[in-house]
């Protein structure tokens, strides 16, 4: 592989709703959880500058899963200095669950297009997904290089990331009767390298996971009602989480977090 950046961050967020609302969101409510993914994001803004974004689901809008992400830091993609434009921003991706991104780049050029989440809408629920990946593979080009070979396939960003959002979207529609975590089960079968990463389906549905060799951080908290990760624990404990309550996910371990509770 070659040489490891720790630089890219990933986190999440996931409140309950059948749960009591969690006193860490009682400024916001049970609805608007994922306002306070760029409050999770500068806390991890140290691990990327060139990019920011984010991705909410909220079942009440036409647009299920709502992405904003773009060049520049989590001040300036999300307007923290300008009260207006950053409650403009977030009304529009107001929801009980979010994923989040703050980017360094380790591939691909430095434009929005690169920026994550990636977003990759469908008509059917279950294959309408966006996620955010910090880490690389090791056998990118080799991956690459398969799928480009089989069927009329294109590959628009030269990255990592968008393999692994091709290998994802192929499997939930090769095998759509499965679980999310056994879809991305077999997709990280084919994934040769160090990661962690976070996606959410239109059904609701979030996941995270660490890779294998549990070579890159992440760690998550869950107080019986709200659900968060990030690749850095300061941006849990700023939320208010308990410091026993955090713990890292294990490596090669992924989990799946709905309305029904965490699997």
């Amino acid at each position: 592989m070659s040489e490891l950046y720790h630089e890219c961050g990933v986190a999440a967020v996931y409140h309950l709703p059948s749960a009591p609302e969690s006193p860490l969101v009682s400024d916001v409510g049970i609805d608007g959880a994922s306002t306070i993914m760029p409050r999770m994001l500068q806390d991890i803004q140290n691990r990327g500058q060139l990019a920011a974004g984010m991705t909410s689901y909220n079942p009440k809008r036409s647009l299920l899963l709502e992405t904003h992400k773009d060049i520049g830091t989590v001040s300036e993609v999300f307007h923290l200095s300008h009260r207006g434009k950053h409650e403009a921003i977030m009304q529009q991706l107001v929801g009980s669950a979010a994923i989040g991104h703050v980017r360094y780049a380790t591939c691909g050029r430095d434009d929005r297009n690169y920026a994550q989440p990636f977003e990759r809408q469908h008509i059917h629920k279950h294959k309408w997904f966006s996620f955010c990946f910090n880490g690389q593979l090791a056998n990118y080009q080799e991956l690459k290089d398969k799928l480009t070979r089989e069927g009329d396939h294109h590959l628009a960003r030269d990255t990592d990331t968008e393999i692994i959002l091709h290998e994802i979207g192929r499997e939930l529609t090769v095998n759509p009767s499965l679980s999310l975590i056994d879809v991305f089960a077999n997709a990280a079968k084919n994934f040769d390298g160090a990661y962690s990463l976070a996606l959410i389906t239109a059904k609701g549905e979030l996941l995270i996971a660490r890779d294998p060799r549990g070579i890159k951080p992440l760690c998550y908290a869950f107080d019986g009602s709200l659900f968060a990760a990030a690749s850095e624990s300061v941006a849990l404990l700023n939320l208010g989480f308990d410091r026993s309550l955090i713990k890292s996910v294990q490596p090669g371990a992924c989990m799946m977090i709905t309305s029904e509770g965490i699997e």
